[in-house]
């Protein structure tokens, strides 16, 4: 058959052979009806009607200016395959390239198709229109200048998650729209995501030569060595994307899938995870730093054995999807008993990026997660300065995050232990980045910015301390069973403060909670049915309780959020002098002494007392050191004597507090005489 239709091709190259008179005149092959080879030395023109169930088109790298006509393919169960075709339009008319109507499908794979001679981008790709039966493919196709690439029509209501077309390594150039899909609504039509859509590109394709009607791929094209392997054979890494395959070679990382272990470097890759991959039991695959790994829509990394992630903060690992859409990648789940390490990793784009099931733990340092993070029962997962963007759902196990960023990032524990402890969490302004349910949750020295409810707890156990909550509305709302120990936090400018709800039980010992805000609702509230026990609380409403503080609290420096008491502070020890039971850390939000003089301050942070200084050098005379007039009155004065130079006086009353520093010489002086 290709013998023939070589010998019209020598007879009839320079006017074209119609694509017509071919179909007509072929034969069935291969499972089709009619099976269409064309040649890359003859050009072919016009379309077709077709008729038969089943037709297959094998172009080869041929030319087919369709000249202002269609290929149209038309009702139930025909089926219009087709590979390697440049598909054109010479003519200024206006033309849709390939058809498909009534549920009528097809796989495409390996074709160009290219609307820009004579009428600019007026024309469109490939258009299925009411074919909501079989699934069609399109993969490896190039789509330049073309007015709509791909567009799926249905007279019935039509969401873009059931369009039946499986759209994946194609790459679209210099069109009027992208992916577009009509669902029988009022008003133009819309773009759709395709799925799997894996490998899909939006850059210049760089043809060997556009200007003069050469549609191969030039050396620097992308689309050389990118396309989808699907048993054809190839030249290079890959197959190119396009019908003409190049002879050049293009580095496009390495494909993966299967049982993997060994090391994965940046040179190497990217890393493209084709399928899932499986990590044995007793094997390690080791990826070192600068590593990047794309992962294809919904794929998996199963680890039974160790999993080593060994990225800096210069070069982090990244992990993100194979697509320029929104199409998420599966998990990367850990089984059996390995002793994975996962450091400075970047998680982008995933479904859910860690589903845990390991009994050991896991450590995580220094990464970065846009994504979900599922903690299921029986691990322990530790995240030390990562940040969170995502959401982190504990469904059992041991979850803990330290020195962490939450932006964006949300927590919900329904069960198991959560600890929180020296995080700062902001940003969530719609959801509560803490919610709890039925969990053990332990909240430590933690600062919370600019949030609206920020932790939520139904059922289970909280315990807050030494945590700073500062531009937060409305923080703590404990519900249902809760039971809830807050102790030493500080909550300022906020409306409300903590509310007890239901049968929740609340302690509330040695906290500041104010507001200078006249819209300030409650410090403390709670419901009917709850249990509530305060005391040695600086509070701004009288509320049940002993030993409460009603004064404006004073700290150091607000301007620069900086809620350390001063010296004059009415909270300087005036905490509860009983600490037992309280499971006091032994530093306060800045890590500084819990405990300071003896006695606990209220709120997290603690007043630093200074040491009493060891003087070496003695006054000649204790007669030397005094104050008078005696008794005092509001104005002292003193006079000092030393045998060596007086460096500064600074003078402190009896509970270490800073007063006055009375002297800072230019020169040396062995005596002073001044008042205070």
């Amino acid at each position: 058959m290709k013998i023939v239709i070589i010998l019209l091709g020598i007879a009839v190259s320079l006017r074209g052979l119609p694509l017509q008179e071919l179909y007509q005149s072929a034969v069935g092959g291969d499972g089709y009806d009619k099976l269409i080879v064309l040649s890359d030395s003859i050009s072919y023109t016009g379309g077709f009607i077709q008729e038969l169930p089943r037709v297959k088109i094998l172009g080869n790298g041929a030319y087919l200016d369709l000249q202002g006509d269609s290929i149209v393919v038309r009702g139930d169960e025909k089926v219009l395959d087709i590979e390697r075709v440049i598909f054109h339009n010479s003519l200024p008319q206006e033309t849709i390239f390939l058809h498909y109507r009534e549920n009528a499908s097809g796989t495409l794979r390996h074709n160009t198709f290219y609307g820009k001679y004579a009428y600019g981008r007026g024309n469109g790709g490939v258009r299925f229109t009411n074919c909501l039966g079989d699934t069609s493919v399109l993969q490896n196709n190039i789509f330049a200048g073309l007015s709509e690439p791909v567009f799926f029509i249905s007279d019935t209501a039509l969401a873009h998650e059931r369009i039946p077309l499986q759209i994946e390594w194609n790459i679209l150039y210099d069109c009027c729209s992208n992916y577009m899909f009509y669902g029988g609504w009022e008003g133009p039509p819309r773009y759709f995501t395709p799925y799997p859509g894996d490998g899909e590109l939006y850059q210049e394709i760089a043809f060997a030569d556009e200007y003069n009607g050469d549609l191969s791929l030039g050396r620097y094209s992308p689309c050389v060595d990118a396309g989808l392997d699907w048993g054809q054979s190839f030249l290079g890494n890959g197959p190119d994307m396009g019908a003409l395959e190049s002879d050049k070679e293009f580095f496009h990382g390495q494909r993966v899938q299967g049982e993997l272990m060994g090391r994965w470097s940046p040179w190497d890759g990217p890393y493209i995870v084709m399928d899932d991959i499986v990590i044995p039991a007793g094997a390690l695959l080791s990826v070192s730093a600068g590593t990047e790994i794309r992962i294809n829509y919904g794929k998996n990394i199963l680890v039974a054995g160790n999993l080593e992630l060994i990225g800096d903060a210069g070069e982090p690992v990244l992990f993100r999807r194979n697509s320029v859409y929104q199409n998420p990648w599966g998990s990367i789940r850990y089984y059996g008993s390995g002793s994975s390490k996962i450091q400075f990793t970047q998680f982008e784009n995933s479904a859910d990026t860690l589903i845990f099931q390991a009994q050991d733990s896991l450590l995580i340092g220094g990464g970065a997660f846009s994504d979900t993070i599922l903690l299921q029962a029986g691990g322990r997962l530790i995240f030390r300065e990562t940040a969170f963007s995502g959401a982190v759902f504990q469904q059992g196990g041991q979850l803990l995050i330290e020195n962490s960023q939450l932006l964006n990032g949300k927590i919900q524990a329904d069960a198991g232990h959560t600890i929180l402890k020296e995080n700062l969490i902001s940003g969530l302004i719609q959801e509560s980045p803490l919610v709890g349910n039925g969990a053990q949750i332990h909240s430590l020295g933690n600062r919370w910015y600019n949030l609206v409810k920020p932790v939520q707890i139904q059922g289970g156990e909280l315990f807050s301390v030494n945590e700073l909550f500062y531009d937060v509305q409305y923080p703590f709302y404990l519900f249902a069973s809760t039971a809830a120990r807050i102790v030493n936090n500080t909550l300022w400018g906020m409306k409300g403060g903590v509310w007890a709800a239901d049968s929740a039980t609340v302690e509330l010992h040695n906290c500041i909670i104010w507001s200078d805000s006249d819209d300030a609702e409650y410090a403390f509230r709670a419901d009917s049915a709850a249990t509530a026990k305060l005391s040695y609380c600086n509070l701004y409403e009288i509320l049940p309780g002993e030993n409460h503080v009603y004064q404006r609290p004073r700290f150091r420096d607000l301007g620069s959020l900086d809620f350390y008491p001063d010296s004059l502070s009415p909270l300087i020890d005036a905490g509860t002098p009983d600490t037992l039971g309280l499971e006091l850390p032994e530093l306060d939000f800045a890590r500084a002494s819990r405990i300071s003089n003896g006695r606990i301050d209220i709120g997290a942070l603690e007043f630093q007392f200074s040491e009493p200084l060891k003087v070496r050098h003695q006054p000649k005379t204790v007669n030397l050191i005094q104050l008078y007039p005696n008794p005092f009155n509001s104005l002292q004065k003193v006079r000092v004597e030393m045998d060596d130079p007086i460096r500064s006086i600074v003078i402190y009353d009896l509970q270490g507090r800073l007063l006055r520093e009375l002297f800072q010489p230019a020169a040396e002086h062995y005596s002073f005489e001044g008042t205070f």
